[in-house]
């Protein structure tokens, strides 16, 4: 019998192709735009216009892409950590718990992926379009995780968690 499921999640695996292929363009798209004929020598300051936003669109895409969730379901509740945001593991137990779903969450409802929380304090784990795990909490907080294994976490969910009304 499982007591655990660890689900581990980020928005590309691994996102350096796509960020070398940005790389790529962005460059190409520079000596266009400024119509730089390559073959004769360029000056220092050229080469800096033609490097820095290639850098600076490739670092962001890469910042964005690193973020990580590792979400633990166990008996006694949610352990869960956002990098580089949470760095500091954060648990919601099951004495917290007024109710729980899993549900199905779309990008056009929902307005986004990774980690996000409104005004109303609900807090968003998800990296991927898919299956959420919904938690509602006994102050009307909404915990959303993304998960993968549906009927592992419902099993382990009816299993172990015993919601009192």
């Amino acid at each position: 019998m499982q007591r655990e499921i660890v689900i581990r999640q980020s928005i590309l695996n691994p996102p350096w192709p796509l960020v070398l292929a940005v790389a790529i363009f962005m460059t190409l798209f520079s000596i266009y735009w400024f119509d730089w004929d390559l073959r004769n020598n360029l000056n220092v300051g050229e080469i800096l216009i033609l490097i820095f936003p290639t850098l600076l669109v490739s670092a962001l895409m890469g910042f964005a892409f690193s973020h990580k969730n590792e979400i633990v379901i166990a008996e006694k509740g949610v352990r869960y950590r956002t990098t580089p945001f949470l760095k500091k593991t954060r648990f919601l137990s099951t004495a917290d718990i007024k109710s729980w779903e899993v549900t199905d969450y779309s990008y056009r409802n929902f307005r986004g992926l990774g980690y996000r929380r409104d005004f109303w304090g609900n807090r968003y784990y998800v990296m991927r379009v898919g299956k959420v795990l919904k938690i509602v909490t006994r102050k009307n907080k909404k915990f959303y995780f993304g998960i993968e294994q549906e009927g592992k976490v419902r099993q382990l969910i009816e299993q172990h968690w015993d919601l009192k009304k």
